[in-house]
């Protein structure tokens, strides 16, 4: 009888021991609050929209006189447009980074980036960076035999944008895009929902990251042709796809870092591709 006990003291022990590890290894971050992390996904979501059009207009105030009339200087009209672009862009991302640090707090980002110490998040997220590659261009091959798919509006404004002054665009797509979208879509969204529930967390940060990569959240969809609606939904799936590769990779390494490189890695591959091979972009910059 005394054996049983023991035996069923030990077989009890070593439960609790399996489930505080699994606890403590799914709940790296589920200290971290509920609210800075619903506030942190609204800026990302909503802020880099909002900050570019405050810095939009407040430069246009300072400039009117130096920009050139559409009518009778139409490229002039174009690169400044582009320029100006570029300037908003970059602008509007490093306010969003600066503000996600504030929000979060110096701890919380030594917390985070502590994980690039260690060697295998990095390498896992380079690795995770080539399957989001293979993803998309097993994708592009299937969708082709049913469409032909050409570049969506995010990435023709990209490349718009790239003609101008592709180092800045390089700065922006390659470090500012992965810190601020993961640290929105994947520490934000899907850590506060996987707080209650895992699958909703993949679904619904997968769909949010692919939709804010098209049309149909930005208001262009009313001022497209039938076949550039087409070929933004026939674009829609490969992001999905994407976000739900990077949140996989967040959720299995528990960390940041992993899927943060996995998207630079994305992003600078793409990049690459489109300053050497041409336009016509198998790869997506996310």
């Amino acid at each position: 009888m005394e054996e049983k006990k023991n035996n069923n003291e030990f077989m009890y022990a070593n439960t609790q021991n399996f489930n505080n590890y699994s606890n403590n290894k799914e709940s790296k971050f589920k200290d971290i609050s509920s609210l800075k992390q619903l506030i942190v996904f609204f800026v990302g979501w909503i802020g880099l929209k909002l900050f570019a059009l405050v810095l939009q207009y407040v430069s246009i105030l300072f400039i009117r006189d130096r920009i050139p009339d559409p009518t009778t200087q139409p490229d002039a009209y174009n690169l400044f447009v582009n320029k100006f672009g570029i300037y908003i862009n970059i602008t509007s991302y490093a306010v969003l980074a600066v503000t996600i640090i504030l929000i979060y707090g110096i701890p919380v980002m030594k917390r985070v980036f502590k994980d690039f110490a260690k060697l295998d998040k990095v390498v896992k997220g380079l690795a995770f960076g080539l399957i989001m590659i293979a993803a998309q261009i097993a994708y592009s091959y299937i969708i082709q035999m049913i469409h032909p798919v050409e570049n969506n509006a995010n990435q023709s404004t990209i490349l718009e944008l790239m003609k101008v002054n592709p180092y800045i665009i390089g700065i922006m797509t390659v470090l500012f895009a992965p810190f601020c979208e993961e640290f929105t879509y994947r520490f934000s969204l899907f850590g506060i929902l996987n707080k209650k529930n895992k699958w909703l967390a993949f679904i619904l940060s997968s769909l949010l990251f692919g939709f804010i990569h098209s049309a149909f959240l930005s208001g262009g969809v009313s001022e497209m042709t039938g076949e550039e609606l087409i070929q933004e939904l026939l674009n829609l799936p490969s992001y999905i796809i994407s976000g739900a590769i990077l949140a996989f990779a967040f959720y299995k390494e528990d960390s940041l870092v992993t899927p943060m490189v996995a998207h630079a890695t994305n992003n600078l591959i793409a990049f690459l591709s489109a300053l050497t091979i041409s336009e016509t972009m198998i790869y997506a910059i996310r």
